[in-house]
């Protein structure tokens, strides 16, 4: 199982310039009613830097958004801050330099800003301008996922799924994607591609049992939960499960609804899954040419699985008219990216000299490339081969 990176470098301020401007006639507003707000008038100018800085940086003009987001930084505008601490860390519009990009953190962060601390606990679990501390990393996150910041509260999930510097616990990765998963973002602030994520990657906690009681009921609802706001892993995963009766009521319409809306939106391995649900006709009666479609739209995108069914019923003339070097190249391909299966295969064509020259030496090479990962049919042909020497 896998889950979703929390993203190393990205910004949390997603402010409309409309927003900005309507905050700074609110300080303004203040500034005229109470003089001693008055004195703190640095602080408006500040946000009126960052305003016009955000801007320029939005139309890609870092040159002249640096000097009005240095001013504002220079008047401990937090959110000037931040934005300079993710253009040192990414590189965008200035040198790279994570030393700046700390120092920054660490200023925003000090004014309990919590997007900063967030921050200043990216750069402590990378060494971003600081020696590597996973402790303060772990510091830092908790006190801006206490607060409902999505990305620390992901970091937190992440840290503690993969046992990234810390001993590996499921429980606690699951108490921080469920955090995430519930959509109370930091002081009226979203995220919703990491909120989606949250709620996809909980699903596979529940999905396996992992730091929470297996339920696949509740896996299934975050999947669709997610599938709904076009996370397409989480379309994939819940067309997956309503193919399989054991985790959901069968139901292969359902399941295609979903594995089509997956591959829309950009998983690739969802067409592989049609192809098979149309091949092997699951739920349905079986349809090679339509699973061939399938199959050849995910071997385009590079699906190892794909390249390799494809090139099997090219192989074989089955759902397409037979063509045995169209076989051997997607054959070819798949073994590329050491798909087991098309490793073996290979080793066949050359071994009976099938739409490639019969060379026996190379048919034992790559079955030794499968049997060396344990596939078990390479191993057997292996040996077979080489008693016959």
């Amino acid at each position: 199982m896998s889950v979703g990176n929390t993203p190393r470098s990205r910004p949390v301020l997603r402010v409309s310039s409309f927003a900005c401007l309507l905050l700074i006639c609110m300080l303004c507003q203040s500034m005229a009613a109470d003089p001693g707000v008055q004195r703190q008038g640095k602080y408006v100018r500040a946000s009126v830097d960052f305003v016009r800085g955000y801007e320029l940086y939005q139309q890609q003009n870092y040159k002249e958004a640096l000097v009005y987001l240095r001013q504002a930084a220079k008047d401990a505008d937090p959110w000037a801050l931040c934005l300079l601490t993710d253009m040192y860390l990414s590189g965008t519009g200035v040198e790279q330099d994570y030393a700046q990009a700390f120092g920054n953190a660490k200023l925003a962060a000090s004014q309990k800003y919590y997007p900063g601390i967030y921050r200043l606990g990216l750069c402590f679990e990378n060494g971003y301008g600081i020696e590597k501390d996973i402790e303060q990393a772990i510091t830092n996150y908790i006190r801006a996922a206490r607060e409902g910041l999505t990305e620390a509260q992901m970091a937190l999930g992440r840290i503690y799924f993969e046992g990234a510097g810390v001993e590996q616990d499921y429980k606690e990765a699951a108490k921080w994607f469920e955090r995430a998963a519930l959509r109370v973002p930091y002081k009226g602030q979203t995220d919703t591609e990491l909120i989606n994520q949250a709620q996809f990657n909980l699903g596979m906690l529940y999905l396996q049992g992992l730091g929470v009681k297996r339920k696949p009921s509740e896996a299934l609802r975050l999947f669709e939960l997610s599938a709904s706001a076009g996370n397409a892993k989480a379309s994939h995963y819940a067309g997956e499960m309503y193919l399989d009766g054991s985790l959901a009521d069968l139901d292969t319409a359902k399941a295609l609804e979903l594995l089509k809306q997956g591959f829309e939106g950009g998983y690739s391995y969802s067409a592989y899954r049609i192809g098979q649900v149309f091949m092997y006709g699951e739920g349905i009666d079986p349809d090679p040419a339509e699973a061939a479609k399938w199959f050849s739209q995910a071997a385009q995108a590079g699906v190892a699985e794909a390249e390799f069914a494809l090139g099997a019923m090219y192989l074989a003339g089955n759902g397409v008219d037979k063509d045995i070097d169209q076989a051997v190249t997607l054959i070819k391909q798949s073994a590329e990216m050491e798909y087991l299966p098309a490793l073996y295969a290979l080793g066949r064509l050359h071994q009976q000299g099938v739409g490639v020259e019969k060379d026996l030496e190379k048919a034992a090479e790559y079955f030794r490339k499968a049997a060396e990962h344990g596939y078990e049919p390479a191993v057997q042909a292996l040996s077979e081969l080489e008693e016959k020497k």
